[in-house]
């Protein structure tokens, strides 16, 4: 809420979700949560069932951190 995004998309027709990766690097842990899994396959399958998304037309980006996990996410597919 402190970005300029929601001027950005302000009457285009795009869906923006932006997730907390927490300080998990978006990396399934050994012990804990796995924000590689929540983030690179359940919310994208969410966000399918729940939006009238067009197939194939998603895009994962981040800063810092998230950057590494949109890279990281993007790679392992």
């Amino acid at each position: 809420r402190k970005s300029r995004l929601e001027r950005w998309v302000e009457g285009r027709n795009v869906l923006v979700v932006m997730p907390d990766g927490g300080r998990g690097f978006y990396v399934d842990a050994a012990e804990g949560f796995a924000y590689g899994n929540a983030i690179g396959r359940e919310l994208p399958e969410l966000i399918a069932r729940t939006f009238r998304t067009a197939p194939g037309r998603a895009s994962i980006a981040g800063l810092s951190m998230g950057g590494y996990g949109a890279f990281r996410i993007a790679l392992a597919d």
